[in-house]
């Protein structure tokens, strides 16, 4: 059974088809929702505007209603080091636009070492973002008064992060601006900083707590493969820490995160939504990693075709048993839909064997049809972990020998059964 799984795997990589846009986006949400074309709307919308590498986190919502937050640029959580950066008073928050950047690990003990990167920052009359460990008083000092004499606006915010999970995002920020990380470990100081070493953000707004950061535009390559590099390693893990870390961090970069907010009249409905969300939102990104592939139960019987030819390749009669096994199994979904929607299973079966790859039998609409064109369709993810779940549990049963079940006791009957009374 594992050496035929293996073999219909195979084919349905190679048979799947990638995600072409937000219909199939808003198809594979809907399906995974249980047909609920509001929550399939809902995580269309969301990935229009994050893109494939955002990171849609799911909470509660205050009120009934349900909606979409998208939060926009890199989001560090750390603020402003002093209020006397601000320069929105109403907001009480820094905003910059075109701002010059510096980062570094190091602190900043005097205002010599910074001082040809704040020359230049006012010779441009640009603001300026200082990304550091800490800052003493007296260039905060310096700093403010800057600030209050019109020469220079600046702001300080501590490095984000910790340990070595501190450096990989000063770096990260640093491609994000395309700016050069300042560090010791890269034989960088400060006192040797040239304005060309500085990156440059669109846009920069500081709170009390967090930094965000909107790229410009110019970085967009570097960013991209910098993206590309950590998708890279987000496949080698096995750590489900570092995996998360890693996640986390491509959405930063990526300047994509919507936070659906879930509402509803009652605790119990809330939860429901919630979960109804959570799966359409992992079909999805299921769906853009692996792709796409017929749904109702076609793919299986279609895949049943190619039985025959794994059969003969086989040379071990049990191993050929094994795949007849498989091949019974496959048709069984598609069985299960068809007597769900009152229609006999064999012969939709039969019908279905005899189309192309991407027809089946719509059980919504009482039709055999393109699925794909009607919108029936599953990750290919999903259908592939199915099959190999299935045959792993088939094959720790076979092994073992004995399936552990939930007793089921008939209940006693209320009155006690007197012979030859009958009730």
């Amino acid at each position: 059974m594992d050496k035929t799984v293996k073999e219909l795997v195979k084919l349905l990589t190679k048979k799947s088809f990638p995600v072409r846009g937000g219909d199939d986006i808003r198809a594979v949400a809907s399906i995974s929702a249980g047909n609920d074309d509001f929550v399939g709307n809902l995580i269309a919308k969301a990935i229009d505007k994050i893109g494939p590498d955002g990171v849609i986190t799911i909470e509660s919502s205050s009120t009934s209603e349900t909606y979409v937050i998208v939060e926009e640029g890199m989001k560090i959580d750390k603020g402003y080091m002093s209020r006397q950066f601000i320069t929105n008073e109403d907001k009480s928050i820094v905003e910059y636009e075109n701002a010059k950047v510096l980062v570094t690990d190091q602190k900043i003990y005097s205002v010599q070492e910074i001082a040809p990167v704040l020359e230049k920052a006012t010779q441009l009359g640009v603001p300026l973002l200082i990304i550091a460990e800490d800052i003493t008083s007296r260039v905060e000092q310096t700093l403010v008064l800057n600030k209050k004499n019109g020469v220079l606006k600046a702001a300080v915010v501590r490095c984000p992060g910790f340990l070595e999970g501190k450096k990989a995002l000063l770096q990260d920020i640093a491609i994000l601006t395309g700016a050069d990380f300042i560090s010791k470990d890269f034989g960088l100081d400060l006192i040797d900083v040239t304005s060309d070493q500085l990156g440059i953000a669109r846009k920069v707004t500081i709170t009390k707590n967090t930094t965000t950061i909107v790229a410009d535009p110019s970085t967009k390559s570097e960013v991209h493969a910098r993206i590309l590099e950590m998708k890279k390693g987000l496949a080698e893990t096995d750590s489900q820490y570092l995996s998360q870390k890693l996640s986390e961090r491509i959405a930063k970069l990526s300047g994509g995160v919507a936070v659906i907010k879930v509402g509803a009249n009652t605790d119990v409905e809330m939860e429901d939504r919630k979960l109804r969300v959570e799966d359409a939102k992992n079909a999805t990104f299921a769906a853009m990693a692996e792709g796409l592939v017929p749904g109702g139960g076609a793919t299986y019987v279609h895949l049943s075709r190619e039985i025959p030819a794994i059969k003969r390749s086989l040379v071990d009669p049990d191993e050929q048993i094994g795949a007849e096994i498989v091949k019974k199994a496959l048709l069984a979904p598609a069985k299960a839909i068809a007597g769900n929607a009152g229609v006999d299973g064999d012969s939709v079966v039969e019908k279905i064997l005899a189309t192309d790859w991407r027809f089946g039998y719509n059980a919504m609409t009482d039709r055999f049809e393109d699925l794909v064109d009607a919108g029936v369709v599953d990750p290919c993810r999903v259908t592939r972990c199915a099959l190999e779940n299935a045959v792993s549990i088939a094959g720790l049963v076979l092994t073992t020998q004995a399936v552990l079940v939930e007793k089921v006791r008939k209940p006693k009957p209320l009155v006690p059964d007197v012979p030859g009374i009958t009730c």
